[in-house]
């Protein structure tokens, strides 16, 4: 009997769903999906809520909404990066920093690829600087990022700019130097620039 229960219900939220898209009647859709997500097991729930994700953000233009019910899947799934990402994607969408930041953080110890591994820690350095007013936390995420590549420009300008707002000047002089070494042409200015930082901020702090 509950089985046949279960089933009846099933078939019904099914012909409303059929219904709803039909009609293109949003919420009502996203209700049924709803319901009906809670009949089915984790992976199609998996997949429902993405569907869901997808209908929300489009059709419905609520993207904080449409980020939650990502959220719900990488519970469901904490080890799929691709939720990860999609959730990542999402909460940027939304401008959710504390959300977007605690995506990225749980998709670094999943990632295999050091190419991938380098754009993540990239965008959680920007994210928490430029974002999120972290400097010493966006220090760690490039510094990071600097360890899988240490020639990588960007990285190397974006250390630039924290140690000389946050007056590390030992590591600022580090990272000139290692721009000097790759941009010959840009020589010149990086050992002036280090020489006064010797001259007027590191004599200063050895005494």
């Amino acid at each position: 009997a509950v089985l046949a229960d279960h089933e009846r219900t099933f078939e019904a939220l099914a012909r409303l769903t059929a219904l709803y898209e039909r009609e293109e009647r949003w919420a009502d859709l996203v209700g049924v999906l709803d319901q009906k997500k809670e009949l089915l097991d984790t992976g199609e729930k998996i997949a429902l809520l993405q569907q869901v994700a997808s209908i929300v953000e489009t059709r419905r233009g609520d993207v904080p909404a449409a980020a939650a019910r990502m959220e719900e899947g990488t519970l469901l799934d904490s080890q799929r990066t691709d939720l990860l990402e999609e959730a990542a994607r999402l909460y940027e969408k939304a401008e959710m920093w504390t959300g977007l930041m605690s995506a990225l953080d749980r998709l670094v110890p999943l990632t295999q690829d050091a190419e991938r591994l380098v754009a993540i820690h990239n965008h959680r350095g920007s994210v928490l600087s430029e974002r999120l007013e972290r400097q010493d936390d966006a220090i760690e995420a490039y510094k990071s990022e600097r360890a899988l590549a240490p020639e990588h420009m960007p990285t190397l300008r974006a250390l630039e700019t924290l140690y000389d707002a946050t007056q590390r000047h030992r590591e600022l002089v580090d990272v000139l130097e290692k721009k000097a070494e790759l941009l010959p042409d840009e020589q010149v200015p990086h050992y002036l620039r280090i020489g006064a930082l010797w001259e007027e901020k590191l004599n200063d702090d050895d005494q």
